[in-house]
């Protein structure tokens, strides 16, 4: 699956502040360090706020092939597509969808560098096996 390079992540775009946590069952976790704000695809501003922890890209995997043909859950071409998606899953604001949380991941996958025949994969994967919600099922929403 490959390791973090947290060495690489400054580079990207608005990158967050993270913290590895010890791994326990399901894998390593990863924890916001201060306020990460981001910009949804209707110009809505979100804060992730400080100690949200998160476990990366949770793309379903089909006897690994997948993982093997899109990046590992670390990568830092999807630290910050993965944390925006899994906040707005787990909180699930007013006025968000499940199909609008997977479209910005995708659009957040392009603007750090993912090509785009991968994001296709993973966006559909993610719409397929991911979470799924409606306007009407929303959680309490945090600006």
């Amino acid at each position: 699956m490959g390791s973090f390079r947290a060495d690489l992540l400054p580079s990207f775009p608005d990158s967050p502040h993270l913290r590895p946590l010890p791994a326990r069952e399901g894998g390593p976790r990863y924890q916001v360090m201060r306020d990460w704000y981001f910009t949804d695809l209707s110009g809505e501003k979100w804060a992730v706020k400080h100690g949200y922890i998160y476990d990366g890209a949770s793309i379903p995997t089909i006897s690994g092939a997948l993982w093997a043909a899109t990046f590992s859950k670390f990568d830092p071409r999807v630290m910050r597509s993965a944390l925006a998606h899994d906040w707005l899953c787990d909180v699930k604001p007013e006025g968000t969808t499940s199909n609008g949380a997977a479209d910005l991941f995708g659009h957040m996958l392009l603007e750090d560098g993912c090509g785009s025949w991968r994001v296709k994969m993973m966006v559909a994967a993610v719409k397929a096996f991911g979470p799924q919600w409606e306007l009407t099922d929303v959680g309490p929403a945090t600006r």
